[in-house]
C-alpha cells in the first residue's frame, strides 16, 4: 500500500506541473487554446523534441545541437534551407541496402542491419581527450603487459579470496580491451608490423594468436567484453577507415577463436559478428577485393590447414543460414533475398581467387553441402533470367559435383523435351512422321565409318535423346547399347595408331594430344570426337578418354599458362622453367633464337614463334617472352585447326548454360569418370536382389512354364548360397578382372563423377541350376545368374560370360 509520504510527493509533483502549464500559457498569450482541453506542458514538449531527435538520429543525423523545425518558439530562426532538406540515396556497407538520408548529415544508420555508415571518416584523427586512446601509447607490448598484470592481480585475489579486488581487476582489463577493440585504428596500430601493406597484410599474427590464447584462459566475462566491443566496432566500421588498408582489422577479428571454432555458449554472438564481417568484406569494392585476395595468399594463409579452416568457416555460416530456411517457409523466406548468404558467398569468392593463385587446397573443399538441398532447378532458371537476385549459380564453386550434375540433367531433360515437343508439332503440321529420338544404326565391323556418316548428316539434331541399334543384333536400347557404342567408339578413335592423337612415351604420361603431323587422316573425325564426348556428357556416360586437363580448360575458354603443359609434356616444361631460372648468360649458353623445329610426316620443319623470330636471339631479357611464345604455339597455334573442329562438335551437343558452371577438372570427370579404386563393399551394401519363386515352377517336358520373381530382404539373401558364392568370387578376382566384370554389368569400367554410390547394382536369380551362362542388362546395371549347384561352377560360368561374350552373343 502506498505511504502518505508518496501521496504527498505525487500531489506536489501535480501542483508543479499545473503551475508550469499556467506559466506556459501566459507566455504564449493569444496562442492559448480557447477550448476546454488540457494543453501540453513544457515536459511534454521536451519529450516530443527528444523523440524527434532520436528519430533523426535513427536516420543518420547528429542529435547534438540539432533542433527539429517548429520544435520551439525560436524555430523560425533555425529553419533548414532547401539544400539541407535535400535527400540523397546511399548504400549500406554491410547489407548493401539502398537508403535515403539528408544530404548534410555526417552519417546514416541502416534500418535493415542497424549499421552506422559514416560519410566522412576520421582521417587519422582520434579522440585524444583520453590519453590511453592515443595510438602511440597502444602497442602489443602494452596489451600483453596489461594482461600479465591482470592475471597477477586475479591470482592474488583468488588466494586471498578478495572478491572486490578480483572484480576491479577484471573491470580494469575489460575497459582497456573495450577501448582497444572499439577503435579499428588503435587495433591496427597495436598489431601492425609495417606501414607498407599494399603488397603484404603487415600484421603480426603471432601476437594476435597469443593475445587471444591468453584472454581465452582467463575469466569468460573478459572474452564477452571483447565480443561486445567487436560487435560495436562492426556496427560502425567506417569511422576510422579512410583507406583500403585500414580494413585489415577484419583479419584480426577473424582470428578470434570464439568466432573461428564451434562454441555452444549462446552468450557468444558468433553469427552476429560473422555476418557483419562478411557483409563489410563483400561491399568494399573491386580494388579492395584485389588487396584482400593478395593478403589471403600471404602469411598464415599459405598453410593448407589454416586456409581450409577459413573456407570451412564460411561454408558453415552459409549452411546454418540455409538451415533456417525450413523454419521460415511460412513467412515466404527465400535465400535469394538473404543479404547474409550473398555476403558470405562473395567472401568465399575472395578465398577461391586466392586459392587459384596458390593451388593450396583442392577445389572440392569449397563445396557447400547444404546447397545440394536447395531447389537447384529454380536457382538455375533464376540465374538464366539474369535478374538482380542472388543465386548459387553465380558462385559455382559452392556447388558440389552432384549438384552440378543435377543441374546438367535438368537442362538436358528440358532440351530433350523441347526437341521431342518440337518434333511432335512438326509432324502434325507437315503431316509426316518425325522421329523424337536420335537413332543411330551402326555395324560393329564398321563402327567409325557408320558413326561419322550418320553424325555428319546435314540437319541432324544431336540434342535429341540418343538410341543406338547394332545391325543384325537383338536388343532394345534402354541405355545400355548407347553406353557400349560410346565406349567402343572412344577406344577405337583415341588409339594413337589411328592417327588422330599422338602419345609421348618418353614423357611417361598416359595422355594423348592432337596429332598435327598426320595429314592422311580425315579431319572430320575430330568433329566426331567432339560429338562423341558431348554425347557422353549429355547422356551421362563415362568414356576412356585420355585427353589432358588443358583440353577441357580450352573448351571452357580459360587462359592457359606454362603449368598447363606440364600435365602431358613434363620434361619440356621443366626445361623451360630451368631456362627462366638460369642465372648465367642465356645467349652464350643456349645459343637459340625464336624458332623451334617441329616434326612433320617427312622430317622436321622450322617454325618462327614470333615475326622475324629467326633474327632475334634468345637472351636474359626476352627469355620470358620466348617461354610464353613456345607454350602458346604448342597449346594453341599448332592445334588451332583440329581443336576448333573438335570444339565445334562438342558444343554442338553439349553447349548450354549449365556447362559454364563446371570447372575443367569437373568436365574431365564428367567425360572420364573417376579412376578411383572400385569399392565392391559399398556396391554390395547397396545392391538389391530378386529371385524366382520355387513353388510356382511347373516342369513339363523339361520346360519352365511359369516363373515369377520376388524381391529378397536381407534375411532371405543370407540363406541363398548362390548369392554368397557370387560375392566370394567377385572379391577373389584381380582388379583388372573386377573392372571387366563391371563393364559386363554396367557397360563401363569407370566410376561416375558423383562417386561409386551412384551405381545401383541388381542381382537376379532366374531359375534353378542349369548350363546357361549368366547374362547382364547394362541398361539397368543388372546381373542375372542361375542357382548353380557349386561355387566352382558359378565361377567358371561367370568367367566365360565375361571373356567370351560380345554384344548379345558369344564371340
Amino acid at each position: 500500500m502506498p505511504s502518505a509520504h508518496s501521496f504527498t510527493q505525487l500531489a506536489n509533483h501535480t501542483s508543479r506541473a499545473e503551475q508550469c502549464e499556467s506559466n506556459s500559457h501566459e507566455q504564449l498569450g493569444s496562442d492559448k487554446p480557447s477550448y476546454n482541453s488540457r494543453p501540453y506542458s513544457d515536459a511534454h514538449i521536451k519529450v516530443s523534441e527528444k523523440l524527434k531527435e532520436l528519430v533523426f538520429q535513427q536516420m543518420g543525423g547528429n542529435p547534438v545541437g540539432f533542433r527539429w523545425p517548429g520544435s520551439s518558439k525560436d524555430s523560425h530562426n533555425n529553419r533548414l534551407n532547401e539544400e539541407e532538406l535535400e535527400m540523397v540515396v546511399g548504400t549500406c556497407i554491410c547489407c548493401r541496402s539502398s537508403l535515403r538520408y539528408p544530404k548534410t548529415v555526417p552519417c546514416f544508420r541502416c534500418v535493415v542491419c542497424l549499421t552506422i555508415n559514416d560519410l566522412h571518416p576520421i582521417h587519422g584523427r582520434l579522440d585524444h581527450s583520453q590519453k590511453k586512446d592515443n595510438p602511440s601509447t597502444i602497442s602489443a607490448a602494452l596489451v600483453f603487459q596489461k594482461i600479465k598484470e591482470t592475471r597477477f592481480c586475479l591470482k592474488n585475489a583468488r588466494r586471498k579470496k578478495d572478491k572486490q579486488t578480483y572484480t576491479l581487476a577484471i573491470l580494469s582489463l575489460q575497459q582497456f580491451l573495450s577501448r582497444l577493440f572499439r577503435n579499428s585504428y588503435i587495433l591496427l596500430q597495436a598489431f601492425s608490423t609495417t606501414d607498407h601493406v599494399h603488397k603484404t597484410c603487415g600484421l603480426n599474427f603471432h601476437d594476435i594468436w597469443l593475445m587471444y590464447e591468453q584472454l581465452m584462459s582467463m575469466d569468460p566475462s573478459i572474452m564477452e567484453e571483447v565480443l561486445r566491443a567487436t560487435d560495436s566496432l562492426l556496427r560502425r566500421p567506417k569511422q576510422h577507415c579512410y583507406d583500403i588498408t585500414h580494413y585489415r582489422f577484419l583479419l584480426i577479428i577473424l582470428e578470434n577463436p570464439v568466432i573461428t571454432y564451434n562454441q555452444r555458449n549462446k552468450k557468444h554472438n558468433k553469427l552476429g559478428i560473422l555476418k557483419r564481417i562478411f557483409g563489410i568484406l563483400s561491399n568494399l569494392g573491386n580494388e579492395a577485393h584485389r588487396y584482400f585476395i593478395c593478403w589471403f595468399t600471404q602469411g598464415p594463409y599459405r598453410n593448407a590447414t589454416f586456409f581450409r579452416d577459413k573456407v570451412d568457416l564460411v561454408n558453415g555460416f552459409i549452411g546454418q543460414r540455409l538451415c533456417k530456411q525450413s523454419e521460415r517457409i511460412q513467412y515466404n523466406y527465400s535465400y535469394n533475398a538473404d543479404w547474409q548468404i550473398r555476403a558470405a558467398a562473395i567472401s568465399m569468392a575472395l578465398l577461391y581467387g586466392a586459392n587459384c593463385q596458390m593451388n593450396l587446397v583442392d577445389k572440392s573443399s569449397f563445396y557447400c553441402t547444404m546447397v545440394d538441398y536447395v531447389n537447384l532447378n529454380k536457382d538455375f532458371e533464376l540465374w538464366e533470367q539474369k535478374r538482380h537476385y542472388f543465386t548459387f549459380c553465380q558462385y559455382p564453386f559452392l556447388l558440389s559435383m552432384g549438384a552440378k550434375v543435377k543441374i546438367m540433367q535438368f537442362d538436358t531433360r528440358r532440351q530433350m523435351e523441347y526437341r521431342a515437343r518440337e518434333a511432335f508439332f512438326s509432324s502434325i503440321l507437315s503431316k509426316k512422321a518425325v522421329e523424337p529420338y536420335l537413332i543411330l544404326r551402326v555395324r560393329r565391323n564398321h563402327l567409325l565409318a557408320d558413326s561419322l556418316r550418320q553424325v555428319s548428316k546435314p540437319g541432324i539434331d544431336l540434342k535429341k535423346s540418343l538410341k543406338v541399334e547394332f545391325v543384325n543384333e537383338e536388343g532394345v536400347d534402354a541405355g545400355g547399347l548407347k553406353k557400349e557404342w560410346l565406349l567402343l567408339l572412344s577406344r577405337e578413335i583415341f588409339d594413337p595408331s589411328f592417327g588422330l592423337f599422338e602419345s609421348y612415351p618418353d614423357e611417361q604420361m598416359d595422355y594423348v594430344w592432337f596429332n598435327t603431323n598426320n595429314n592422311s587422316v580425315n579431319k572430320e573425325y575430330y568433329h566426331l570426337v567432339g560429338v562423341l564426348m558431348g554425347m557422353a556428357v549429355y547422356n551421362s556416360v563415362n568414356l576412356d578418354v585420355r585427353l589432358p586437363p588443358v583440353c577441357y580448360k580450352k573448351l571452357l575458354g580459360l587462359p592457359l599458362t606454362l603449368n598447363d603443359m606440364a600435365d602431358f609434356r613434363p620434361s619440356l616444361t621443366n626445361g623451360l622453367r630451368e631456362l627462366l631460372e638460369f642465372e648465367g648468360d642465356v645467349e652464350e649458353t643456349y645459343g637459340l633464337n625464336f624458332t623451334i623445329n617441329v616434326p612433320t610426316g617427312t622430317g622436321y620443319e622450322t617454325v618462327e614463334l614470333i615475326k622475324d623470330g629467326s633474327h632475334i636471339s634468345l637472351n636474359n631479357k626476352n627469355r620470358k617472352e620466348y617461354v610464353v611464345a613456345y607454350s602458346d604455339y604448342l597449346l594453341n597455334t599448332s592445334v588451332k585447326s583440329p581443336f576448333s573442329t573438335f570444339q565445334e562438335g562438342f558444343l554442338k551437343v553439349c553447349g548450354g548454360n549449365a556447362l559454364s558452371l563446371f570447372q575443367e577438372q569437373e568436365i574431365e570427370k564428367l567425360v572420364r569418370g573417376n579412376e578411383e579404386h572400385i569399392n565392391w563393399d559399398l556396391l554390395r551394401a547397396t545392391c538389391t536382389y530378386d529371385m524366382y519363386n520355387r513353388e510356382s515352377i511347373c516342369r513339363q517336358s523339361g520346360r519352365v512354364h511359369e516363373r515369377r520373381s520376388h524381391m529378397l530382404n536381407n534375411h532371405s539373401v543370407q540363406k541363398i548360397s548362390a548369392i554368397a558364392w557370387l560375392w566370394d568370387v567377385i572379391f577373389s578376382l584381380t582388379e583388372d578382372k573386377q573392372r571387366k566384370l563391371l563393364v559386363f554389368m554396367t557397360g563401363s569400367d569407370r566410376i561416375p563423377a558423383t562417386g561409386i554410390q551412384s551405381i545401383q547394382l541388381r542381382v537376379s536369380i532366374l531359375g534353378p541350376d542349369t548350363e546357361k551362362l549368366p547374362i547382364a542388362h547394362t541398361c539397368f546395371n543388372q546381373l542375372c545368374i542361375w542357382e548353380y549347384s557349386t561355387r566352382e561352377k558359378l565361377e567358371r560360368k561367370l568367367n566365360r560370360a565375361i571373356y567370351e561374350t560380345k554384344g548379345f552373343g558369344l564371340r
